[in-house]
């Protein structure tokens, strides 16, 4: 079994969405217990969630307002002693065996992955080795895009088994499109 850590990025405000969407229920669980369910279904030791609204289990960002960045920093800080897994909460149908397959190729190839196309989800491979590059990025304040900042490492890109597994939930018209597939899936 691989050793890795997971932190759930459920920060932001979702104004484009108008309500929380770590709060938006998909079946019987909301957006963070699904996200949270799925990470210990892939074997996460522990699972870190990163949020903006006050509560007692969560990690709180250094850097306000900065992002995944901001939370992914915050995470790392709080534990990076294995692999850390960042996913954000907005994946309503992301799966447990593509964030295993993430989490394999990371061990594959010793080195940082995400899948083709997205930097995040991430497993970050040395996590311990990226806090001071973050924080220096976060203190500028500049280019905090998750492509700027991982682009300069080395990591894998894994293929994607599962296409719609990062169908994202930014506004309500996304998220009623995917309430659809997952009732067309349900009825198939």
């Amino acid at each position: 079994m691989r050793s890795f850590n997971a932190v759930i990025l459920a920060g932001g405000f979702s104004s484009r969405m108008g309500e929380d969407k770590a709060e938006l229920v998909l079946g019987n669980e909301t957006l963070l217990e699904r996200c949270k369910r799925i990470a210990e279904e892939a074997g996460a030791k522990s699972v870190f969630i990163s949020r903006a609204i006050e509560a007692t289990q969560d990690i709180r960002d250094e850097f306000p307002h900065s992002g995944p960045l901001g939370g992914i920093h915050a995470a790392l800080k709080h534990n990076s002693s294995l692999p850390m897994l960042a996913i954000p909460v907005d994946l309503p149908l992301l799966d447990s065996a593509s964030l295993r397959s993430l989490v394999e190729r990371a061990y594959e190839s010793q080195s940082t992955s995400h899948f083709k196309g997205q930097f995040i989800p991430v497993v970050i491979w040395q996590p311990e080795s990226l806090i001071d590059a973050l924080e220096e990025r976060l203190k500028g304040g500049e280019n905090l895009s998750l492509r700027a900042f991982f682009g300069n490492y080395a990591k894998i890109e894994v293929e994607l088994s599962n296409p719609l597994a990062l169908e994202n939930a930014n506004t309500p018209e996304d998220w009623r499109a995917i309430l659809k597939q997952v009732t067309r899936q349900s009825l198939q």
